[in-house]
């Protein structure tokens, strides 16, 4: 064992001695093996309390507390998702906000329902085309059980159906977008002459140099305005969307839905781009609401009538005779 013949006497002053005897008493060591402890620079961590296993305890309770207190709450349905499944799909078909999903009770889901966001925030804005989460749900099942029923045995009349509104539909687009477009540049070019006609105005003393800034400050804003809409307008324009590629792909993933009970937040997405919500309408007393649902690839689904389905039917029979 290694000697300790040298002796080191120091004075320490009444502070110094409280705080040492305080730190000595927390390490739980004597006083000359903590103060060689600290000449080595080794650290001194302090011990914990007397009590640390009665924390330790209460600390593991608490926490099978908790996961009891968990388990009742999910059976419960305390934590159902806050959001449905439609949330951010809905538009309003006036202003074209989004629709608020709206559920104060989160056990009853019956209650739930979307309102126009534009008059939630004001209600002079647009009206609530109030309409029910349930009501939603049961439409778009119901709307996407008949599309995929139907598309398996007529395909054929089902794609000629919506080629045909893809004609109709296209072409309108097509000229509101071409109206907009010649509209902005004719304003343009307009506001060029009527820039180009005050100078010379102001030049031969017609208009004076304050009328002249002010005027031409305010067109020339316009016209900037105009100018940066213009490259959006134009490649929207420009934009040949190939609805048939899209027909066939919607056409595609439709026909691996065999049987349709639920929706799924997987499936809404996969199929619905958008849904328009009209405001409400009532005829002999009674609640009427139109929808209109927007499918990514074909947009509104122009659905077979019962009419064509029994001629197509009727068609398919022949020929099965005929071979």
């Amino acid at each position: 064992m290694r000697k300790r013949n040298n002796r080191i006497v120091f004075y320490l002053n009444d502070e110094e001695l409280t705080a040492l005897t305080d730190k000595v008493q927390k390490s739980k060591f004597p006083r000359e093996k903590f103060i060689r402890i600290t000449l080595a620079n080794k650290r001194i961590t302090e011990m914990p309390p007397v009590d640390y296993g009665c924390l330790v305890f209460e600390m593991r309770r608490a926490g099978q507390n908790l996961h009891r207190l968990l388990v009742i709450a999910t059976a419960n349905h305390f934590f159902e998702a806050a959001d449905s499944l439609f949330s951010g799909m809905l538009f309003c078909v006036d202003c074209g906000s989004k629709l608020n999903y709206v559920n104060e009770d989160r056990r009853n889901r019956k209650k739930a329902c979307f309102i126009c966001s534009a008059y939630r925030n004001e209600t002079t804005r647009c009206s609530s085309h109030y309409i029910r989460e349930e009501i939603i749900c049961n439409i778009i099942l119901e709307t996407m059980q008949r599309i995929f029923r139907s598309v398996q045995p007529f395909e054929d009349p089902f794609i000629a159906k919506q080629r045909e509104q893809f004609g109709i539909e296209q072409k309108r687009e097509l000229n509101a977008r071409k109206r907009a477009y010649d509209k902005a540049v004719s304003r343009v070019k307009e506001i060029d002459a009527l820039i180009q006609r005050m100078y010379e105005d102001n030049v031969k003393g017609k208009l004076s140099d304050e009328r002249y800034a002010t005027l031409s400050s305010s067109l020339e804003t316009e016209q900037k305005d105009l100018q940066a809409k213009l490259p959006a307008m134009e490649e929207e324009l420009n934009r040949q969307v190939d609805q048939e590629e899209g027909l066939q792909r919607f056409i595609a993933k439709a026909k691996q839905i065999t049987d349709l009970q639920e929706l799924t937040p997987e499936l809404v997405h996969e199929f619905i781009e958008k849904i328009i919500v009209h405001e409400k309408k009532y005829l002999d007393g009674k609640r009427y609401q139109v929808i209109d649902i927007y499918f990514y690839g074909v947009g509104i689904i122009k659905e077979l009538t019962p009419e064509e389905m029994e001629a197509e039917f009727q068609k398919l029979a022949k020929q099965e005779k005929s071979a």
